[in-house]
C-alpha cells in the first residue's frame, strides 16, 4: 500500500501542494546539511528530530543507514488508532460536520 502525505494534507487543509513541496524541499536541504556536518565532525551518529519523530542516521565508511522512531505523541496516536479501530481523520471530519449542522439548525430557529 502506498499513500501520499502531501496530497492528503492538501485535502484536509486546502493548502497548496506546491507550498508543501517547497517546504519539504527545504527540509531535504537541511537534512543534507546536517549529514554534511556529521561527516565533517568525524562522528558517526546523528539524531534528527523532525517533529513527528526522530530519524537516526548512522554514517560508517561512507555508508549511510537510517531508522525512524516516532515521537511519543505519534506512537500513542498510532496505538490508540489500532486498538480502538478509530480513524482520527474521519472522526475530525464528522465532528466538524456535526458542528456545522448544529450551527445551521440554530440559525434556522
Amino acid at each position: 500500500m502506498k499513500q501520499n502525505l502531501i496530497s492528503d494534507l492538501h485535502a484536509i487543509t486546502r493548502v497548496n501542494t506546491k507550498l508543501f513541496s517547497k517546504l519539504l524541499s527545504n527540509c531535504e536541504s537541511l537534512i543534507c546539511d546536517s549529514i554534511n556536518e556529521l561527516d565533517v565532525s568525524g562522528e558517526d551518529i546523528l539524531e534528527l528530530d523532525i517533529g513527528i519523530g526522530t530519524i537516526s542516521f548512522i554514517l560508517q565508511e561512507d555508508c549511510l543507514s537510517y531508522d525512524f522512531y516516532p515521537s511519543e505523541s505519534l506512537e500513542n496516536k498510532l496505538v490508540f488508532t489500532l486498538e480502538n479501530k478509530i480513524n482520527p481523520v474521519i472522526t475530525t471530519a464528522e465532528q466538524k460536520l456535526e458542528q456545522k449542522l448544529l450551527a445551521t439548525y440554530k440559525d434556522l430557529l
